[in-house]
């Protein structure tokens, strides 16, 4: 017994995942009109029609994701386009072009489906332009800007916080470490404080009433660095605290001062001091080689 024109497509579908464009389904169908063929299917739901990425057309694909059975054929079309976007959303444009709706019954359907509160509409971090996502679902940070960012802006008073906060761990771990060591390079040692003990200190501290990571704290403390607040020892995540009034290290600076690129040279360039030869074979000297306890010892490296 042959196979109906249905089956045969859902057997063609079952191996292309992706979708088959129209132009290739009259090669599965009886001698039936494929247009007939197509609305049998789309009324059984088991498929759906999204717009071919280019050339035109469409691909008919079987149907993706959560199945609801309250919504019109192209509320769950929308729904489940939104859907796949999971995270990172799906700019309107993009649900237009995929979903071939004209563009006053596809923002209808979107409208619908944001009363159902199945989905929401945000605006990305730098735009001003709406993507959509389930509307139960966090959105992606680099969508939403992180912890850091309020209604698409930075949050200048919350990073400032942390960052004093963070400078004042470091200060204190500075000052234990001087008053308990009479060596300077045992106290400079001792100062030093990975990310992960600053991270725990804020996080036991309840400062914020948003979840901050390590990695949110690390993005803080070269924040801090990088405003001559504290060190940055080394780039395995270790800072420590910079006094003040600080001096300048003997070492670097006859090192830096006769460098042939030192006006290229700049945190965060191609030439900088974090991929500086000179300074790490400095950062790796054997202390007691050197006469660093009578420097005034206050280099980043």
């Amino acid at each position: 017994m042959s196979s109906s024109s249905e089956e045969k497509i859902l057997a063609a579908l079952k191996d292309a995942p992706e979708g088959i464009p129209s132009n290739q389904l009259k090669e599965f169908c009886n001698n039936e009109p494929v247009d007939k063929v197509i609305n049998k299917l789309l009324g059984s739901r088991t498929v759906e029609m999204v717009s071919a990425d280019a050339g035109g057309g469409f691909l008919l694909r079987l149907t993706k994701g959560t199945q609801l059975t309250d919504l019109t054929a192209e509320e769950q079309l929308v729904f489940s386009l939104i859907e796949e976007s999971n995270t990172k959303g799906i700019w309107i444009k993009e649900i237009r072009d995929r979903s071939g709706l004209p563009e006053t019954q596809m923002k209808r359907v979107l409208k619908n489906l944001e009363k159902k509160k199945l989905v929401k509409a945000i605006k990305a971090v730098g735009t001003t332009r709406k993507c959509y996502m389930l509307y139960n679902i966090e959105a992606d940070e680099s969508v939403s800007g992180g912890v850091f960012y309020s209604n698409q802006e930075v949050d200048s008073s919350f990073v400032q916080t942390l960052m004093d906060v963070s400078v004042v761990f470091l200060q204190k771990r500075h000052q234990k470490a001087f008053a308990k060591n009479e060596k300077k390079i045992d106290a400079l040692k001792e100062s030093c404080a990975h990310v992960s003990e600053v991270s725990e200190f804020i996080k036991s501290k309840n400062i914020c009433t948003v979840a901050v990571n390590e990695a949110d704290i690390d993005y803080i403390l070269d924040l801090a660095w990088k405003h001559n607040r504290i060190y940055k020892t080394d780039t395995q995540g270790y800072y420590r605290y910079r006094p003040s009034k600080a001096g300048a290290d003997g070492t670097t600076y006859a090192i830096c001062n006769f460098c042939p690129v030192r006006s290229e040279c700049h945190v965060g360039h191609k030439i900088s001091p974090e991929t500086c030869v000179y300074l790490t074979s400095v950062k790796n000297a054997d202390p007691e080689d050197t006469t660093i306890d009578d420097l005034d010892y206050d280099s980043d490296y």
